[in-house]
């Protein structure tokens, strides 16, 4: 069972292999990239009391089984969260995610108990997958489907190659620009991107002849 609320930051849904790669090739030094990584990954936290900090502590995900039980557990240590902060989680924006594993009879329990509905495969927040598993390439098939409409669309459009390049370059090219900016897309769904650039650099239009 894991929940996921609604207070979730960027740099949360960032793969640190994948900051790491890009900070390395765009020439950084290794050291300076490790020290920048021990910043965004490491977490820990140390809580104010009475004007008096408390010892420092890491996060952990102690509450893996899904049981009414825990449930109950977690649902109380959010109350005590909101005392503590003065800030309210908001349990109509939250999910809960449970693993193929969990007992349908206890999701919905769980779910009941929680008060937070549960969440599907398809949902999407700040219009990325919520869940993204094994399979990469159809979690983030949506995009493909994006290019290959506006390729579609503008298809049937006059547009001299310079307006095509243009096109590709601040349309097309930028629908994935933020995905890639959180997740390592698989390198196939690359190859299908660029055959719809490609398709649509080269095909004629209407009366006009393509290039050869």
């Amino acid at each position: 069972m894991a929940v996921k609320l609604d207070m979730s930051k960027a740099y949360d849904r960032v793969e640190w292999t994948f900051l790491k790669e890009v900070l390395l090739r765009m020439g950084f030094a290794e050291e300076w990239v490790s020290l920048i990584l021990r910043c965004v990954s490491i977490v820990s936290y140390t809580v104010n009391i009475n004007g008096r900090r408390g010892d420092v502590f890491k996060p952990t995900r102690g509450l893996r089984q899904a049981t009414k039980n825990k449930a109950k557990i977690l649902k109380d240590i959010l109350k005590e969260y909101e005392k503590c902060s003065g800030k309210c989680v908001n349990f109509s924006k939250s999910t809960i995610f449970f693993s193929s594993n969990t007992v349908e009879g206890d999701k919905a329990t769980i779910s009941i108990e929680m008060g937070i509905r549960r969440s599907t495969n398809m949902e999407k927040y700040l219009g990325l997958p919520n869940v993204v598993g094994k399979q990469k390439k159809e979690s983030f098939q949506n995009l493909k489907d994006r290019i290959k409409q506006g390729v579609e669309n503008w298809s049937t459009r006059f547009l001299s190659q310079g307006g095509k390049e243009v096109f590709i370059k601040s349309v097309l090219q930028a629908i994935p620009a933020y995905a890639m900016a959180c997740f390592l897309l698989p390198k196939s769904l690359f190859g299908e991107f660029e055959n719809l650039f490609a398709r649509f650099w080269w095909q004629k239009c209407q009366r006009k002849k393509g290039i050869h």
